[in-house]
């Protein structure tokens, strides 16, 4: 007979009992270990929430922070972030880490660091600056998850006597001016 939380009939074990592994085979020390791994999703949180309202050319400056929430003898999560483009007139730069790529053992967090600014041709108000994260975990389940998180820059129209170049008029012919 197989005995679970107890070690007569008399015994009982007041709890929950998860993940019972048995096995007929001889297992290394290793496989025990990578089977201890319990993989929870990472969270993700960015900071500020909002850049609001600034100058144009004003570079504001965004830390997002993702959280390995693996529990156990887990790998590393490799975490890969990449900017999808932004409205004209806004840049988007990553101050840190080198290449995009960060990772962090479980329980551990990965920071990115970005700089969102907007140039005078940019239109003025809120701009939501698409990214994507992607993580890649290792054995013994190799997890991937993907991330979207969105930065607010909000841009303010320049101040004092400005024509935007989208939006100026360029008269090409005299004639226009004469009617």
């Amino acid at each position: 007979p197989m005995r679970i939380g107890a070690t007569t009939e008399t015994q009982f074990f007041n709890g929950t009992i998860d993940d019972v592994f048995l096995t007929t085979q001889a297992i290394t020390p290793d496989v025990l270990t990578s089977l201890s791994c319990l993989t929870h999703p990472s969270t993700l949180t960015v900071n500020p929430a909002t850049s609001g309202p600034v100058q144009p050319n004003t570079n504001v400056h965004y830390d997002i922070t993702l959280t390995n929430n693996d529990v156990g003898a887990c790998q590393a999560k490799s975490y890969q972030a990449f900017d999808f483009g932004s409205d004209p007139g806004i840049s988007v730069n990553f101050s840190f880490p080198p290449g995009n790529f960060a990772s962090a053992l479980p329980g551990a967090q990965a920071k990115f660091g970005v700089e969102v600014s907007g140039s005078e041709d940019a239109d003025p108000g809120l701009h939501t600056v698409p990214l994507a994260i992607q993580a890649f975990g290792g054995p013994p389940n190799f997890p991937f998850e993907q991330f979207t998180p969105q930065l607010n820059y909000e841009l303010i129209a320049p101040t004092g006597c400005f024509v935007s170049t989208r939006r100026e008029l360029m008269i090409t012919h005299t004639s226009v001016v004469d009617d």
